[in-house]
């Protein structure tokens, strides 16, 4: 049981890991930031 644990938590924090780097490289990518008025529509739009 603790090995499934183990191998649980490292999937976890290796996809969180990957995200990470995926929004640290979408980010360097962006040319502007975003308004608050665009973050507000995109946090609408995910509670839809």
């Amino acid at each position: 049981m603790e090995h499934e644990i183990r191998e649980i938590l490292r999937d976890y924090v290796a996809e969180r890991g990957s995200v990470l780097m995926q929004i640290e490289t979408a980010w360097s990518q962006q040319k502007r930031r975003p308004t608050a008025k665009e973050i507000d529509g995109w946090i609408a739009a995910g509670r839809k």
